[in-house]
């Protein structure tokens, strides 16, 4: 009981205590708030391609499309644990866009209904007469307007007002000719719905047309629409060996449906593409996750410095403190006992400072939109934008796994720095120490 009243003494009586405390939580915030925008960033780059591709995709080789695919997509949905599946088409081209401007455009092609059950285009409107008929079209908010170039936003009420309006989208496709063999298409649409869905790629670029339409001007000689892509949905909460086993499933039906349906030899089925969305994003997620475990190597070994802070602090205290280290010796307290006090005492520091610095490093990562915007007024310089960084919002959600893994290397930290200065009290001699000081 001895023990813990002197801890306590100590916490309440030693200033050097405050500033130990502040340097493990100022560490331990530090390193929760990096951990927490990595993973939230790498999580985004995941989950962004799972929003707007799908759980699944299909490629065929670039130069075949799919006939029929309505069938195609009946059948996958056929399968247990298949939400919904919808066909794409996708060109390159220009739109313009009132007088004289004229942008590269990603065009895309698709059924609204189906898709919106994939994506949940809908969703990513911010204005919409919600026709989407034939002459038709949706347009990504970056055609319509540029974002500032001190908050990178997006002036939305500029681009609400051109619903209604008419623009012209350039597309073509290459004929079976020579080179110089280009159909070009011309299609005057109105302008039904803006799209932002707060990733850079697909805001800055996009226009949605029904894929009737994109198919009839790109491949006016077929009958039916065509598509070059299958984008599927899984039901919610599958695990990830759940998923894989659903897509070779999938890829019977797809392989069945080439051979059978379309005629394919099994030469162009096996130029297919089949693959999970975050699969496709395997590579660039693997390189993100590099550069998180360099940065926090770095910054953990910066912090480390807070080992030997405290390792001076404890030792200054037992040099300062070698009068009631030899009374406690000479009540009966054991070497490993005076030991404990101050291993405790480094216990009492490091739970101290690891709630400061998770409370801190949870409060900056929650508000740091916020302070990125008042950096990026006061100084004139967009720290985060989305042309570089891909999504419009930095990442601000707490990541516990690493929170937790932190809190005890913070605990094993200052444990470590109270270790050394421990074992001198615990070798302190009461009878020198009582009769000299």
């Amino acid at each position: 009981m001895l023990k813990y009243l002197l801890c306590l003494r100590y916490l309440l009586k030693v200033r050097l205590v405050v500033i130990s405390v502040l340097a493990v939580a100022l560490s331990c915030g530090l390193l929760v708030s990096i951990s927490s925008v990595f993973s939230g960033f790498i999580e985004a780059v995941e989950k962004g391609a799972s929003d707007a591709m799908g759980d699944a995709v299909i490629r065929p080789h670039p130069s075949l499309q799919i006939s029929n695919f309505r069938d195609l997509t009946g059948r996958i949905e056929n399968i247990e644990n298949v939400q919904a599946a919808s066909g794409l088409l996708n060109a390159q081209g220009l739109v313009l866009i009132g007088r004289g401007e004229v942008k590269k455009a990603q065009i895309w092609g698709i059924d609204i209904e189906s898709q919106d059950e994939v994506t949940g285009i809908r969703d990513d409107f911010i204005s919409s007469e919600g026709r989407f008929a034939e002459d038709s079209a949706a347009l990504s908010i970056g055609l319509l307007t540029s974002p500032d170039p001190v908050t990178d936003k997006y002036d939305f009420d500029k681009a609400k007002s051109w619903t209604g309006k008419n623009a012209l989208v350039l597309t073509g496709r290459q004929g079976s000719g020579e080179a110089a063999d280009f159909r070009r298409s011309d299609l005057r649409v109105k302008i039904d719905a803006v799209s932002f869905s707060g990733i850079n790629q697909f805001d800055s670029s996009s226009v949605y047309l029904p894929i009737e339409t994109l198919s009839t001007e790109l491949y006016p000689e077929k009958n039916k629409p065509l598509a070059d892509t299958i984008q599927i949905r899984f039901a919610e909460g599958l695990s990830e060996k759940q998923q894989r086993n659903l897509l070779s499933r999938i890829q019977a039906v797809w392989s069945d449906f080439a051979r059978n349906e379309l005629g394919w030899p099994a030469s162009w089925v096996g130029y297919s593409s089949i693959s999970l969305s975050r699969d496709m994003q395997k590579r660039l997620v693997a390189e993100y996750q590099k550069q998180m475990d360099v940065l926090m190597a770095v910054f953990s070994i910066v912090s480390g410095g807070v080992v030997l802070l405290i390792f001076c602090i404890f030792y200054m205290i037992v040099m300062g403190r070698r009068k009631d280290i030899a009374i406690l010796r000479s009540f009966g307290q054991s070497r490993g006992g005076v030991a404990g006090v101050y291993l405790l005492f480094g216990v009492f520091i490091a739970i101290a400072g690891i709630v400061l610095g998770i409370i801190f490093g949870w409060l900056f990562t929650e508000n740091i939109n916020t302070i990125e915007n008042l950096i990026s007024r006061l100084t004139g310089v967009k720290i985060w934008k989305s042309s570089v960084y891909m999504f419009s919002r930095i990442p601000n959600t707490l990541d516990i796994v690493s929170a937790m893994k932190i809190s005890l290397y913070a605990l094993a930290a200052s444990l470590a720095g109270a270790l050394l200065p421990a074992v001198i009290a615990a070798k302190t001699d009461p009878v020198k120490t009582l009769r000299y000081e």
